[in-house]
């Protein structure tokens, strides 16, 4: 008589992170990926006249400028070599 496979919802769960540093990591890509979505979602706008072209130039510039911390931040820590 064949088991039932196990059930993910009782599985123990499973770490992400070791230490502090590894976490740091982690949330720092999170925001990268976080910062590419928004500006995604921000041209998706501009693209339906949702926001002015004011509004879409100032959220743009904060984006960038999040974007290239962020990105100075991985670069130093070795995660990422470049985003080119």
């Amino acid at each position: 008589m064949p088991t039932a496979p196990p059930n993910p919802a009782n599985a123990p769960p499973t770490p992400l992170f070791q230490n502090a540093k590894e976490r740091r990591k982690l949330d720092d890509m999170a925001d990268l990926f976080a910062i590419i979505k928004a500006t995604e979602h921000l041209e998706i706008a501009y693209g339906r006249d949702s926001v002015t072209q004011k509004e879409y130039t100032t959220e743009c510039l904060k984006l960038i400028s999040q974007f290239r911390s962020t990105e100075t931040a991985l670069i130093k820590n070795g995660t990422i070599r470049s985003s080119e």
